[in-house]
């Protein structure tokens, strides 16, 4: 993919970005940095995709945090403890209906309400917020991205990224996930709507001409689908992306599908084990339902009938059933008759016109619930055969995501790709009960407005958000303010209240400035007459408290909190990791000992210890430095090193040629300190065009080992053309 330019070796190695594709139920990020043009960041299990949340798994009487995937597979024995699906939590009230829909589909997760009209999530007797739940989710995101880069640069660190979610997010859902962004260290380039990430990823790889073509991103995820109207074009050597027109439905999405078969099975166990569905419904079998249907879900997406078979499904009754396709296809009809309601509503255009069928170029489709074939079928009936079959429905939104935000931020030079983003959301306001429109729908994004408004004694704002007010501000005692503007700037007119607004580039809008504001005359004197030459506006800064009508942001000393909350079980998550190593590497130490001397007492004391488990890092470290004197006292002339500590053959002829090139360069005049923990970017850095030329020359005439080494790291390091 030729669309990054190499940076010089400074910028290099300080530079990256973070793409995230933040799904409902599955998360995907990739990583832009020198040497790595775009990669998707693997999981531990290596996928390319990971299960958005995490588990707090009971450990000897604490709780060991188990990111996406891995923990999700030990949601039926923990399920109270299993906070996945978050995304649907971020900015809501408790009594919202989004939190009875996210109960019904997590029966065993404990969700409380906070002061800050927000979520909490109980964990044996505490509380965690849902922003600091998925603020963790983003660390350990940060955290296998970091060891991408590390693997494949050595140096550097992660800090911007840019993030894909769906467009019809309110400005409490983004204000909500903006905190937890922040709160896992990582710095917001922008929020992406998804259908412009997708149509970005889209645009980055085709031509296009000076006239508009029209594409609707049609998206289907777990929990909801968006469809974007966008038209793209040639304009000199940009292309243009502008947002036409959006329609959704925060209902209709893959989980509405799996709940229908977790239904049918909860209904078909019923039968066989003859009791009543209500005692069937509880978390540990409710959840164990849920996997089997996301499994028979996925099967008939590429089948036309399956069979599911659980084992001791209620103590010891059985589910043995076959789900066929159609049979499915007729228990979502209420599903399939809403499926092409968010494209036709995206041919709504912004502008007020009506786009037709016939106008339309291509239906692109993305998000995991759009492979399900009666809903192919509903959008091919509605569009026609005009659905793009070359783009990664998967990966699309993350590869655009991470695109955007190589553009936003300017880091990398990209194709030049201008991205008109519009609000498909009115925003409006109320001044003392007046009514005013401020960001209409399809307001451009990162615009102001500014309202001029009489004066009275107090303001009250009423911010409103399709109809649904959310934020207010009160702007009290104005007539002082206005008492000291007109002594100190002698008005010519009547003061009046300005107030200007931002809808930025989050699609968050803002109350930027408020001042009260009056034109003072300029005068001339001269020996015998003062005139006025000229008026110039004077003000005075009106400060207005904000509050919220829904989930208020997270304060300054309740960021800190977290973050210190956080860096505590960070703390705890490392400590269990190197005491599991010392355990580890004790326990093979003392077998091997045994094998030495069987007979020896102090060898039985410590198997015995190592037994119970229930050492502290300090005891495992001082059994270990113990055993290792053992060891080392019985000095056995022919005992093989541990496992760990044991080089294979291509790993011993990779150090060689690191210990000749600290030599090498120490040779040819370059400073080494190999107590630098990145020496060798620290030597590369102090060293001049002239020493590096030289050692170019050397290539020839060294060992080809060494040749490969000396080359791999100059062309690592060095400036770079196209990629």
């Amino acid at each position: 993919m030729r669309w990054l330019v190499g940076l010089t070796l400074v910028q290099a190695v300080l530079c990256s970005v973070l793409g995230v594709d933040f799904g409902a139920e599955f998360t995907k990020s990739a990583l832009v940095a020198p040497n790595i043009p775009f990669e998707i960041i693997l999981t531990q299990d290596s996928k390319r995709k990971d299960t958005s949340g995490l588990l707090f798994k009971p450990v000897d009487g604490e709780f060991e945090r188990v990111y996406g995937t891995t923990g999700h597979a030990l949601v039926s024995r923990f399920p109270q403890a299993a906070f996945y699906y978050l995304k649907q939590l971020l900015g809501l009230p408790v009594g919202h209906e989004g939190v009875s829909s996210y109960q019904d589909l997590n029966p065993g997760v404990v969700l409380s309400g906070s002061t800050r009209q927000s979520i909490d999530l109980s964990i044996a007797s505490e509380q965690i917020p849902v922003e600091e739940a998925v603020a963790m989710t983003f660390s350990d995101i940060k955290r296998r991205a970091q060891e991408l880069l590390d693997h494949k640069f050595g140096t550097g660190s992660i800090k911007d990224v840019a993030v894909a979610i769906p467009g019809h997010l309110t400005m409490d859902q983004r204000r909500a996930l903006v905190d937890a962004i922040e709160l896992s260290g990582l710095s917001l380039i922008s929020l992406v709507d998804d259908g412009v990430a997708v149509a970005v990823n889209y645009a980055s790889t085709r031509q296009f001409t000076e006239d508009k073509q029209y594409i609707a991103v049609y998206d289907m995820g777990a929990q909801s689908t968006t469809s974007t109207l966008l038209s793209v074009r040639q304009e000199g050597n940009n292309v243009v992306i502008d947002v036409e027109g959006f329609g959704y439905d925060t209902n209709l999405g893959g989980h509405a599908i799996t709940k229908v078969i977790r239904d049918t099975l909860v209904d078909e166990l019923s039968k066989v084990a003859k009791v009543s569905t209500v005692d069937l419904r509880t978390p540990k079998i409710l959840n164990r339902l849920w996997r089997e249907a996301e499994r028979a879900k996925a099967v008939l997406s590429a089948n036309t009938e399956t069979r599911v078979h659980i084992e001791s499904a209620y103590k010891d009754y059985n589910i043995d059933l076959k789900i066929e396709r159609a049979v499915l296809e007729k228990a979502c009809q209420g599903l399939v008759s809403r499926v092409s309601g968010p494209l036709q509503d995206s041919f709504k255009l912004f502008n007020g016109d009506q786009l037709q069928v016939a106008d339309l170029d291509s239906v692109i489709l993305a998000g995991g619930g759009t492979r399900s074939p009666f809903v192919q079928a509903e959008i091919r009936k509605m569009a026609g055969d005009i659905i793009s079959k070359n783009v990664n429905a998967d990966e699309a939104a993350c590869m655009g995501a991470t695109l955007r935000g190589v553009g936003i931020s300017g880091i990398f030079k990209s194709k030049n790709i201008t991205v008109v983003d519009r609000s498909p959301f009115d925003y409006s306001l109320t001044v003392n009960g007046d009514k005013k429109s401020l960001f209409p729908t399809g307001s451009t994004l990162s615009s102001t407005a500014r309202l001029n408004v009489s004066v009275t004694d107090e303001l009250k704002l009423e911010l409103i958000e399709n109809g649904s007010p959310i934020l207010q501000w009160s702007i009290p005692s104005i007539s002082e303010a206005i008492t000291y503007l007109e002594e100190s700037s002698k008005c010519v007119d009547e003061p009046t209240v300005d107030l200007k607004f931002q809808l930025d580039k989050n699609r968050i809008a803002q109350l930027m400035w408020s001042s009260v504001k009056c034109n003072k005359a300029i005068t001339k004197t001269n020996e015998t007459t003062t005139e006025n030459v000229e008026t110039r506006e004077s003000s005075r800064y009106l400060p207005a408290t904000p509050k919220y009508m829904g989930a208020t942001p997270l304060s300054s000393s309740e960021r800190q909190k977290l973050l210190y909350h956080m860096s505590v079980l960070d703390k705890a998550d490392k400590d269990r990791q190197r005491k599991e190593g010392l355990h580890h590497e004790l326990e093979t130490l003392l077998y091997r000992l045994r094998d030495l001397a069987p007979e020896l007492p102090d060898i039985h004391s410590l198997m015995e210890w190592i037994d119970e488990g229930k050492g502290t890092i300090v005891q495992y470290a001082e059994k270990l430095a113990h055993a290792k004197k053992i060891h080392k006292d019985l000095k056995p002339e022919a005992d093989p090193k541990p496992e760990s500590e044991q080089k294979s053959e291509p790993e011993q002829q990779a150090q060689k040629p690191e210990l000749d090139l600290a030599k090498l360069l120490t040779q040819a005049g370059i400073v080494v300190d190999k107590t630098q923990e990145n020496w060798l970017l620290q030597a590369f850095t102090s060293a001049t065009a002239e020493q590096i030329e030289n050692l170019k020359k050397q290539l020839p005439s060294l060992p080809k080992d060494l040749a490969e080494k000396l080359l791999e790291v100059i062309d690592k390091l060095s400036p770079h053309d196209e990629l």
